[in-house]
This record gives C-alpha cells, sequence and structure tokens, in this order.
C-alpha cells in the first residue's frame, strides 16, 4: 500500500468518525452555453451536480476577518473521492446545501491531497 493510500484510508476513517455528522451536500458546476455567430444567441447553459458528503464547520473567532472570512462563512469539509469525476473544484462552482445554495469562496486541500476544504458563503 503506498503513502497516498495510507493517507486515504487515514483521512476516510477520520471523516466517518469524526465528531460532526456529515450531511448531504451538492457540488454543482455551470459550463455557459456557447455562442452561435449565426443565431446571434448564447445555447443554454450546461448544469452538473455531484452528490457528495461533507462535514461543515464554522471558523474560529481568531479565523475572522471580517472582510476575507465573515462570521457567517462555513468550512466545508469533503472526500476528494466523493467528487472525483468533476476534478479540480473551483469557485466557479457552487456548494448545494439543504435547499441554500452557497458561493464557494476559497478551496483549498488537505495536506495529502485527501479532502477539499471549501470555504462557503
Amino acid at each position: 500500500m503506498g503513502l497516498k493510500s495510507t493517507f486515504a484510508n487515514a483521512a476516510a476513517t477520520a471523516f466517518k468518525a469524526a465528531d460532526d455528522i456529515p450531511v448531504d451536500v451538492i457540488l454543482r458546476r455551470t459550463i455557459p452555453g456557447t455562442y452561435n455567430p449565426a443565431t446571434g444567441k448564447t445555447g443554454p447553459a450546461t448544469v452538473t451536480d455531484y452528490p457528495a458528503q461533507a462535514i461543515l464547520g464554522t471558523y474560529k473567532q481568531i479565523e475572522l476577518s471580517g472582510t476575507s472570512i465573515l462570521a457567517t462563512d462555513r468550512r466545508a469539509t469533503i472526500q476528494q473521492s466523493q467528487v472525483s469525476a468533476m476534478g479540480t473544484v473551483t469557485t466557479s462552482d457552487k456548494v448545494v446545501i439543504g435547499s441554500t445554495v452557497k458561493t464557494i469562496v476559497n478551496v483549498g486541500q488537505d495536506a495529502a491531497g485527501i479532502l477539499w476544504v471549501l470555504q462557503v458563503r
């Protein structure tokens, strides 16, 4: 078993054993429609949803800046293997929690590259 596999197994175990209960979320990617110069119109956007589970957390008081991290921001931690089909998560993607669509403000990874750590607003 390689080092990355060891980290992946450890991350999966920690994810399942965390004090916070994972919740069902959707990572949503929207690809804008293409412009058709013959008609002068843009086609419809393509929306693809990637279901996953996330551990939602809040930021500590010391982390809040009032500009880049707000008191209402949440941290969503998602195993990369759950959404591997979408490739790299970007700030253009959205996170849907229940019926609420959240903007991704910042995308990070854990040191082993096993988890996406998303700042959502």
